[in-house]
């Protein structure tokens, strides 16, 4: 189980075959019809990432951590009302790959990797406690507006 994780979430991320992390061509399955070519706008993001397979950008223990850093900075902070649901959502979606995983594929991960920058837009975009402190509250039938 530790082998596996550990390629899972990009401790060794040489070890892993580049088709696990990132698609890099068309398959050819014996039987089926052919299929089309691939977009321009793939074959371009393709060459594009293909080069960083074996850096940090696709290794899980990055988006992780970086989950867990915008919790603990929102801790105890108001924040927008999505925020703790996706955090935990994107973190204990990857929590229980390190005992059901049954393969070292990038995909398996995709909700938490996704989650770091929806995470990070809904932490700045809270409340600001400075604000909220020094904001009067609106008068009975006033309706908020100042004369």
């Amino acid at each position: 189980r530790w082998q596996i994780s550990a390629l899972l979430f990009g401790v060794y991320p040489s070890r892993v075959p580049d088709g696990m992390t990132l698609w890099l061509g068309m398959s050819s399955l014996s039987g089926n019809p052919p299929v089309e070519r691939l977009s321009p706008l793939r074959e371009g993001a393709t060459a594009w990432l293909a080069p960083l397979i074996d850096t940090p950008l696709f290794s899980a223990w990055l988006y992780v951590v970086a989950l867990l850093a915008l919790a603990a900075g929102a801790f105890r902070r108001p924040v927008h009302p999505l925020f703790w649901p996706v955090v935990s959502s994107a973190l204990l979606y990857a929590l229980p790959l390190t005992m059901i995983a049954v393969s070292a594929e990038f995909r398996y991960l995709l909700w938490t990797v996704v989650a770091v920058p929806i995470c990070t837009a809904l932490r700045f975009s809270g409340p600001d406690p400075a604000n909220n402190a020094s904001e009067p509250v609106a008068a009975a039938g006033n309706d908020g507006l100042q004369d």
